[in-house]
């Protein structure tokens, strides 16, 4: 860490985390992970996105060139890097990680299809060239669930979709797998041989907590540390009571709330019904009764929190609240209200977490007011995927997801081939628009498409956007060094990684033991103090054994020890030995 941050680490402990939903397996190239806060532990990407500036910052790439028409990237990557078996990462991994995700359509599949070629001229030169020019693409790969880098070795002639190592992951980021203990558990050690250096924390065990009023309980007692989503929101002003508990702020990354319809089912095929559906929520009383106004209202196609200013559209807006307008639309529809008030019956599908499930009743009081009869249907994050995203066994769905922080990333969300795409919505203009985004370099030439793109949503109302989701991220005051803390996101780059985590309990680092450089060292000069330091204890370490073999000799020399002066030799010896040895035993353990 910089020396003018002032904050000296320490080295060790445990960091409990709790997670709400247990991963169904751990590699996010092939299908979406419950959340990234699990995988980018051990697996790393060729570059990250920071979430503070937006920038593309360096991770397995220390560096990369851009062709001046934007269609070939040559990344050279850091030459000391190991998969946690002990085997060298190479451009064969990156090559191999990357061509799987196409022959598979894996998940960012749609973003990175026109990669045309990829080739390796040394261990530690990657070149990636596109059939189009893609401004975007830097962008693209360093997003949240990208591609990761796989070991080839471990992978290559299998089936990567059910490789057993998706279960038991070996990557080359800071924290190797341990276990999983399924139904409980699975835990993280420090990777020793990390290339940027061993992490401060020993551990870290992510605890399956579904239920948040234990999981506010265990973080009040210490069996929890910190959690991945927020508690119960309703649950933060109790927490404030903790002095242990940290509860400033809330985390904001671009994360957007909406309600999605499966346009291949009648009535969601007509956009009378679907604009009805958006006069009939109103955004503000919504996040007042789900969230406690702890969150965003947001009545527009995008969300202003998780994008760059320049890439929203102010006009593309969803429909205002109004009921008479929603009635007016649906009887339009030739959807009028039955004897009992009942117009039609839909099946509302959701998952668990965010408060969705208090977010879907709210939604089924507004849509009843209108003569919408609502069925419920709430499932963990897995089932939730299977029954939505992959198989779209819906009417209307609640969803949720980062769509930032480059507006070409609503591609996966909008185009025709989308992953999250689970509306089924499919638009030429539209996917045009998102090709012409990428084809274009400067922010005057890209910001129309992206503008229009949104007019587009607004007019066509694929899904109702209304809210921006906030984090909130209680913790224990002894952990400091997450990721969007200050300062420390400063070089953590927000990308959700826990290697800057540590304890105020740990040891102190001795100068010794910090030998991973920070920019502007000086490295010979650190290479030659290790190298002095290792000197001298090697000339101590030398001397003490010569000591301990000229007493060894003089033990085995009382071959014929009389009752009292040998004894008395004897323990004199043995209580010389001890004391020289015991010094060195101690410093050791500082």
């Amino acid at each position: 860490m910089p020396e003018s941050w002032g904050i000296t680490p320490k080295a060790g402990g445990t960091l409990i985390v709790r997670t709400h939903r247990e991963p169904t397996q751990f590699n996010p190239n092939y299908e979406l992970v419950a959340e990234a806060e699990f995988y980018v532990q051990t697996y790393q990407k060729l570059v990250d996105i920071s979430d503070i500036s937006f920038e593309v910052i360096p991770s397995l790439a220390q560096s990369w060139e851009i062709s001046a028409d934007y269609k070939t990237f040559t990344f050279y990557l850091h030459e000391n890097v190991k998969f946690h078996d002990g085997t060298p990462m190479t451009s064969a991994d990156v090559k191999w990680s990357y061509e799987s995700v196409l022959e598979n359509q894996g998940y960012f599949f749609s973003q990175l299809e026109h990669i045309d070629k990829i080739e390796t001229p040394d261990d530690y030169t990657v070149i990636f060239k596109l059939s189009e020019t893609d401004s975007t693409f830097l962008n693209v790969i360093g997003r949240v669930y990208a591609p990761v880098v796989l070991p080839k070795h471990l992978y290559e002639g299998t089936d990567p979709l059910t490789n057993p190592f998706n279960q038991n992951p070996v990557g080359t980021g800071p924290f190797k797998f341990k276990e999983w203990i399924k139904g409980s558990h699975f835990t993280l050690e420090a990777n020793k041989d990390y290339y940027l250096g061993r992490p401060f924390l020993d551990e870290i065990i992510f605890k399956y907590i579904p239920n948040d009023a234990v999981y506010q309980l265990q973080l009040k007692t210490g069996q929890v540390h910190f959690g991945i989503f927020s508690p119960s929101l309703s649950a933060i002003s109790d927490l404030e009571k903790e002095s242990h508990i940290v509860t400033d702020g809330f985390v904001e990354p671009g994360v957007i709330l909406w309600v999605g319809f499966n346009l291949a089912r009648e009535p969601y095929d007509d956009l009378r019904v679907r604009k009805a559906i958006g006069h009939a929520i109103d955004v503000y009383d919504l996040n007042e009764k789900a969230w406690y106004g702890l969150i965003y209202p947001n009545p527009y196609v995008l969300g202003q929190k998780g994008f760059p200013e320049w890439s929203f559209n102010p006009d593309a807006k969803m429909p205002e609240y109004n009921p008479a307008e929603s009635e007016r639309l649906l009887d339009e529809a030739g959807l009028p209200r039955g004897s009992d008030g009942v117009r039609f019956s839909a099946k509302l599908v959701t998952w668990t977490s965010m408060e969705a499930p208090v977010f879907a009743e709210v939604l089924k009081e507004y849509l009843g007011d209108v003569g919408i009869e609502i069925e419920i249907e709430v499932y963990e994050f897995g089932t939730y995927k299977e029954v939505v995203i992959n198989n779209r066994e819906y009417d209307i769905s609640l969803g949720g997801g980062n769509h930032g922080p480059d507006p070409s990333n609503t591609e996966l969300f909008f185009g025709s081939t989308g992953y999250r795409n689970s509306m089924g919505y499919v638009n030429e203009e539209v996917d045009a628009l998102y090709a012409e985004g990428k084809a274009g370099i400067t922010i005057e030439e890209r910001q129309p498409a992206y503008w229009r793109i949104q007019e587009i949503l607004a007019e066509e109302l694929p899904r109702i956007t209304v809210e921006e989701f906030a984090f909130s991220m209680p913790r224990h005051s002894d952990f400091k060094g997450y990721w969007f803390e200050e300062p420390y996101h400063e070089m953590a780059g927000g990308n959700r990684r826990l290697d800057m985590v540590w304890w105020e309990g740990g040891e102190e680092i001795s100068p010794i033991k910090s030998i991973t450089p920070s920019p502007g060292d000086d490295i010979d000069s650190r290479v030659e103090a290790i190298e002095g330091s290792l000197g001298t204890v090697t000339n101590q370490v030398n001397s003490l054994s010569s000591q301990v073999e000229s007493l060894t000799s003089k033990l085995e020399s009382l071959t014929e020890p009389t009752p009292a002066s040998n004894t008395f030799s004897y323990v004199a010896i043995v209580i010389a030995v001890v004391a020289m040895i015991l010094p060195f035993y101690f410093k050791d353990q500082k």
